[in-house]
């Protein structure tokens, strides 16, 4: 398990969250991996390793590049709009 990094960054129309979580029900509070998001047109750079939502009100939050895994986590995307539409950039 682990993430794939995309080259680009990709933008929606509307607001979006995506969500990071455990799946080790005994510990949900550790993710069971280190993460590094970029953001923004600057690519700023967030390193986390517990459980997190990230906030993308109209900016780019990719890619995603996973660091470390210790066990299994789940991410979900959830979009704030109608319907989906994407924009790679």
């Amino acid at each position: 398990m682990g993430c794939e990094k995309r080259a680009t960054s990709h933008l929606h129309p509307y607001d979006e969250a995506i969500v990071f979580f455990s799946l080790e029900q005994s510990d949900l509070s550790h993710l069971g991996a280190e993460m590094t998001v970029e953001i923004g047109k600057e690519h700023e750079k967030y390193t986390f390793d517990k459980p997190a939502v990230l906030p993308s009100p109209g900016y780019a939050a990719l890619p995603i590049t996973c660091n470390k895994v210790d066990r299994p986590y789940a991410v979900m995307q959830i979009g704030l709009g109608p319907k989906y539409k994407s924009e790679w950039v």
